[in-house]
């Protein structure tokens, strides 16, 4: 069987990079008293695969991995996992399949929160950028780095009293959070920092439609309990 567990990485383990959230990830598991399947072969390791990562310094709200038990407790895993885990790492809910949803694999976008606040008519400002003429710094596997367009990776926009919300594009093209706050920042004049970034919602694409992580898995178990 296999657990999907929703968590936040918050505080301070914002800076821990995503092998070393692997990792961590891991040693809860095991001092929570969850035993994970292994791989086979010379090296075996856990079956145990993460959403797309986060950049560093950034906060995730609705973060996911999927690990592979033979005895799962859904009832209790959170609760185990929350009394060892280090500071920052929360887990909020677990969903069990007899199938891995891939979620890294199906993922197409994700919201962030900006908590950055903007008058009416800077948004407006903002939105058309956004639509029109935003480019971001692209670096290559030289080093070399080049300005790329990329409007065509910005879903919605929408703004709130002390913050606003943008949808950017994961998967094949992935338009990174923190090189879209810096080009949003040269545009609006103000820092915004990777600590001022929220990512609380991912998406997949289904008929069509995208529906976040938590209504696709809410349909899988669905599906195999039918």
């Amino acid at each position: 069987m296999f657990l999907t567990v929703k968590f936040q990485k918050c505080r301070q383990a914002v800076y821990i990079s995503h092998i070393d959230l692997q990792r961590a990830v891991n040693r809860t598991i095991k001092r929570a008293g969850i035993q994970p399947l292994y791989s086979q072969g010379f090296n075996p390791h856990p079956l145990l695969k993460f959403s797309v990562p986060l950049p560093l310094g950034i906060r995730g709200e609705a973060e996911y991995f999927t690990i592979a038990v033979e005895h799962p407790n859904v009832a209790d895993f959170c609760a185990q996992c929350n009394r060892v885990a280090p500071p920052g790492l929360i887990f909020d809910r677990v969903w069990m399949t007899e199938k891995a949803p891939n979620l890294a694999g199906k993922a197409v976008s994700a919201r962030y929160r900006f908590d950055v606040s903007l008058t009416e008519e800077e948004f407006k400002g903002l939105t058309e950028y956004c639509r029109s003429a935003l480019t971001v710094e692209h670096k290559n596997k030289k080093g070399e780095r080049s300005l790329r367009p990329a409007a065509a990776l910005v879903g919605e926009l929408e703004r709130a009293k002390d913050c606003f919300y943008a949808q950017l594009a994961t998967g094949k093209e992935t338009l990174r959070a923190d090189r879209f706050a810096d080009a949003i920042g040269t545009f609006l004049h103000k820092s915004v920092e990777a600590v001022d970034i929220a990512r609380d919602k991912q998406y997949v694409e289904e008929s069509g439609c995208k529906i976040t992580f938590d209504d696709y898995l809410d349909a899988l178990v669905r599906e195999e309990t039918i």
